[in-house]
């Protein structure tokens, strides 16, 4: 049998790709059990099984912090400010904008869906709310990344 073996692209960090990894599970389950918390009979063994699960995973934010600030400012590559700006701060500022839009249409949508309401300043109040930094509060790592 001819075995392959699976190598990383040149230049990974496995152990930072492995910790991100395990950060994105975790994420889930804290937003999972957060839901479960707010929704079940406290002090019933479901809640104390979703507390337990939420508490457990809250490492997952901080850890994610941390890798981003070691991949970004790795000792062994070149970084000006100019590449700062150029390169990351534009990337991260172009997808909170994206995103921040995208929760405003996705709210507006699921509101025309269940009330059948439109109003026709949606979009200006969309783009403006996304440009005045008025994003959900979802995307505050991006906020603070930036």
């Amino acid at each position: 049998m001819n075995e392959e073996r699976l190598s990383p692209a040149p230049g990974r960090d496995i152990a930072a790709d492995f910790l991100k990894c395990v950060c994105c599970v975790c994420v889930i389950v804290i937003h999972t059990a957060s839901l479960a918390i707010t929704r079940l009979d406290i002090h019933s063994f479901d809640w104390y099984c979703a507390l337990f699960w939420g508490s457990i995973c809250r490492f997952a934010v901080p850890i994610f912090f941390m890798v981003t600030g070691a991949l970004l400012f790795d000792p062994n590559k070149e970084m000006s400010i100019k590449k700062i700006y150029k390169s990351y701060f534009l990337r991260m500022l172009i997808c909170l904008f994206f995103w921040s839009f995208m929760y405003k249409l996705y709210y507006y949508v699921a509101y025309v869906v269940l009330y059948g309401t439109y109003y026709s300043t949606w979009l200006s109040d969309s783009l403006r709310a996304t440009f005045t930094w008025e994003h959900h509060f979802h995307l505050y790592y991006l906020q603070i990344l930036l």
